[in-house]
């Protein structure tokens, strides 16, 4: 059950760098018209935010990797739950949209 949280604690710290990232590209793409502003922004939150938060979390938070570590999850691991867990969000995020339309 820790590893589960620890997990967790993992995905939800990339989260302050990826909807921000994502929200502001997604603005970006669809040059402010918010009827198309939710078109790229499943995109953006399972592509270029998760590259734009593990890119973050590498540079200014490198040291956090050993607490999850001395936990016994190696690095690796931690990036593939990420992907994965952002992976189904977006889907689950992209069904909405179109249901929604």
């Amino acid at each position: 059950m820790r590893r589960i949280k620890l997990y967790y604690l993992f995905f939800s710290s990339t989260l302050k760098v990826n909807v921000p990232f994502s929200v502001l590209g997604s603005i970006l793409i669809s040059k402010g018209d918010w009827n198309m502003f939710f078109e790229p922004f499943p995109y953006m939150l399972g592509g270029l935010g998760i590259v734009a938060s593990l890119l973050y979390k590498e540079i200014l938070e490198k040291e956090a990797y050993y607490f999850y570590y001395n936990s016994g999850i190696p690095k690796r691991n931690l990036i593939i739950f990420v992907f994965a867990a952002y992976w189904f969000i977006l889907w689950i995020v992209k069904l909405c949209i179109i249901c929604l339309k």
